[in-house]
């Protein structure tokens, strides 16, 4: 009898084991980073780091390329700064999600100030994406981006534009935003 107890709880512990780690790499996988889409990135291919500079034909054309890769996937890092957050929950938020866009000088600012920092404001509508309008070089390695922050609500619809100009300069070969500056919502 007590030897048929062991074999069946060796069973259940190796089923159980087995059913945890099903359910963990189960969850591992919800909670991996989304694949960008064939429109992000050609063939379904993950789209380079924020900060990584393509290599199309022309320099000129690469930095714009380049500059606007860092700006739309820092777009997509607003709605998870949520500025209504206790202080210390916002910092690190600000460091999580904008500290790989951003250069060490305004992320400190933004630190230092966690209410000049850009983010989600209310549960809905909230910041999707930048949309951007034109980027133009400017002296000393670096660029400006006009564009618009969209808001939208929980069915998807813009319910905002925001104006947004962001100034990205070149450190270590790699584009950072140094400003960021946000007009007021307009309806669409």
């Amino acid at each position: 009898m007590r030897k048929e107890w062991r074999e069946t709880m060796g069973k259940a512990k190796a089923c159980f084991l087995a059913a945890v780690l099903a359910a963990t790499s189960l969850l591992a996988a919800c909670g991996a980073e989304p694949r960008e889409s064939s429109q992000g990135a050609p063939n379904g291919e993950s789209p380079p780091t924020a900060t990584e500079t393509a290599s199309p034909e022309t320099g000129e054309e690469a930095d714009r390329e380049a500059a606007a890769a860092v700006v739309e996937q820092f777009g997509r890092q607003l709605r998870m700064v949520s500025l209504l957050a206790p202080e210390e929950d916002l910092k690190q938020s600000i460091r999580d999600h904008y500290g790989e866009y951003v250069t060490g000088e305004l992320l400190e600012a933004w630190l230092n100030d966690p209410s000049a920092a850009p983010g989600r404001l209310v549960s809905s509508p909230w910041p999707d994406r930048i949309e951007i309008g034109e980027i133009t070089a400017a002296p000393g390695d670096s660029c400006e981006v006009t564009g618009e922050i969209i808001e939208i609500t929980g069915d998807e619809e813009i319910a905002a534009k925001i104006p947004v100009t962001l100034r990205l300069v070149r450190q270590d070969g790699k584009w950072r935003i140094s400003e960021f500056a946000a007009g007021e919502p307009v309806e669409p």
